[in-house]
């Protein structure tokens, strides 16, 4: 039987909680007083032993400007994040190691932002501060929890969605197929009019997303997008 639509936020908050994205560092961010005139696009992905790629999710990372402003953001569970920010050089870094089989992986590097362009940063294998290590309890446990991350992210892929809200952007996850209701982070679509918010579906389709609800506190926020825009490829939940 279908739960009360009333008591909708109270089913999908867990869901949100679980998947890491309530009260989490959001998957756009910007430097603070910056116009949003340039943007770091960072992907983070080791190689393992048998040569295969693999995303470094939740990993915690301080950018900071030549004038010394700095935010703290973390990867996704695919292993990416993108950054708004003014033009200039910044410093990416670490703000704990990554243990991935028996190694202890840190980064520390320069990128410089041009106005009005994306410059893509990958941290990986090569450009590490890399020792042997044993992980502490302060440490991001790849090797532990790398499956399950990318078991969530292989089940749930085709239920996240990206919003667009003017120059904002961020992650939505679908909470309700039949109702097109989708979930994401209220600060993503605060400063936005009805008219700007979006949700793109996939790589061809995207489509208006009405705001039902905003809870600031929560930083929490539910769209609806049309029942008929979901296909059997995406919306699976």
């Amino acid at each position: 039987m279908t739960p009360p639509r009333r008591n909708l936020l109270g089913i999908v908050v867990p869901l949100v909680a679980l998947l890491g994205v309530a009260r989490a560092e959001p998957a756009y961010s910007s430097v603070p007083g910056a116009s949003k005139d340039g943007e770091i696009l960072i992907t983070a992905a080791l190689v393992d032993q048998d040569m295969k790629v693999r995303p470094v999710p939740l990993h915690g990372i301080f950018i900071r400007s030549s004038a010394g402003d700095t935010i703290s953001v973390r990867t996704g569970l695919d292993g990416k994040v993108a950054v708004s920010a003014p033009a200039g050089t910044y410093t990416v870094a670490s703000s704990a190691p990554t243990v991935f089989q028996g190694h202890s992986y840190t980064w520390v590097l320069s990128v410089a932002v041009t106005p009005g362009r994306t410059v893509e940063l990958a941290l990986t294998n090569d450009n590490a501060a890399i020792s042997p290590s044993s992980p502490s309890p302060g440490q991001t446990r790849v090797g532990d929890r790398l499956d399950t991350a990318a078991d969530l992210y292989n089940r749930f892929n085709t239920s996240v969605f990206r919003i667009q809200a003017g120059l904002a952007h961020g992650t939505g996850f679908l909470a309700d197929t039949l109702g097109g209701v989708i979930i994401t982070n209220a600060h993503v679509v605060e400063n936005s009019e009805a008219s700007e918010i979006s949700a793109v579906l996939d790589s061809h389709t995207r489509t208006r997303a009405q705001l039902l609800s905003r809870d600031p506190d929560a930083d929490i926020a539910i769209l609806r997008v049309s029942p008929d825009d979901l296909t059997p490829e995406t919306g699976q939940i």
